[in-house]
């Protein structure tokens, strides 16, 4: 679905589709848009254009009377009955996703075919829900809100949700605690999925249930990545009676226990009175897309089991992106 530069000329051209009125054409790079300017611009020479390409193509045109053009324009190809404001932020998406560097606001509206001011709007969106996220050097990257619609299929690239659940109970089996799957989500944490012990006894919750997103060692584990300035800022704007919110330091600790040892416990910092054990979860570029967690009583984490269950959340970690 990849388009390439097509001469369309105020004269015949060889091989080449020709319609009178079109002045210039450009690809936009890696991207399924595809501009045309002309001064003469009308239905018929747009047929035409959709004639020559043939039918399934993913056209968006942009000419000299752009508002109209928006406004009236019924698209001739496959996809019909479309939004353009969602298909402008898809291709964002689409083309963050697939950069692993980050791109800038004006890449990506050069990219995506669409003004400053759009994209600029349609970042400030999906940065609110934390789909995307800036970085300090004006770049942006998927974020971790993308992982919460996911979650289903992230145990491999066609995996699904049972797949998910086969390694939270693998862990549980291991480990006889409980386990659980959270993401980011905003300024909240997320239970996306858990699996109960095989034992008798055990430490239960629910899934969809959302926290403060700097609670407990599940917070640390998502935020190992956030500088202190973001930590300041969420423990600001926390309205929760958090233990986190009343001493700070407990979450800058932890967070770097994070950063220095790849895993947090908590077993009497937390509103449950329960023990915690918590190690981020990264996708194939490095970025944090969740945390997985194993719950249980704190007699359950002496430091003698410690080094078993780092094993077992390890290969836990492995198993989602293979």
């Amino acid at each position: 679905k990849r388009f390439f530069p097509v001469p369309i000329c105020t004269y015949p051209y060889p091989s080449v589709l020709h319609s009178p009125g079109f002045t210039q054409a450009a690809r936009v790079s890696e991207s399924r848009l595809f501009w045309i300017g002309g001064k003469n611009f009308s239905e018929k020479n747009l047929k035409k254009c959709l004639q020559y390409c043939g039918d399934g193509v993913d056209w968006r045109i942009v000419c000299s009377n752009r508002n109209n053009i928006f406004s009236n324009m019924k698209k001739q190809a496959a996809n019909e009955n479309t939004v353009p404001a969602v298909e402008k932020t898809v291709a964002i998406l689409e083309l963050l996703i697939r950069s692993e560097a980050g791109l800038t606001h004006a890449q990506l509206a050069e990219r995506c075919g669409v003004t400053v001011s759009t994209c600029y709007r349609i970042l400030k969106s999906l940065e609110k829900y934390n789909w995307i996220e800036k970085h300090s050097d004006g770049t942006f990257a998927p974020g971790q809100g993308l992982f919460s619609l996911s979650v289903k299929l992230c145990t491999n690239q066609t995996g699904n949700w049972d797949q998910t659940r086969q390694i939270l109970s693998r862990l549980s089996a291991k480990t006889r605690l409980a386990c659980k799957l959270s993401v980011r989500r905003g300024d909240d944490q997320v239970v996306t999925a858990r699996a109960e012990s095989p034992g008798p006894f055990s430490v239960s919750g629910k899934t969809g249930a959302t926290f403060p997103v700097m609670e407990g060692s599940v917070g640390a584990a998502l935020l190992a990545d956030a500088s202190r300035e973001e930590l300041e800022e969420l423990l600001k704007q926390c309205r929760e009676p958090i233990p986190e919110k009343e001493n700070p330091e407990l979450l800058f600790s932890a967070v770097e226990s994070v950063k220095r040892s790849g895993y947090i416990l908590n077993t009497d910092n937390n509103r449950w009175r329960i023990g915690a054990l918590s190690v981020p979860l990264r996708d194939p570029f490095g970025r944090i897309v969740g945390a997985l967690t194993l719950l249980g009583m704190a007699d359950d984490f002496s430091e003698s089991h410690i080094p078993q269950y780092l094993k077992f959340l390890k290969q836990a970690q492995d198993s989602f992106f293979k």
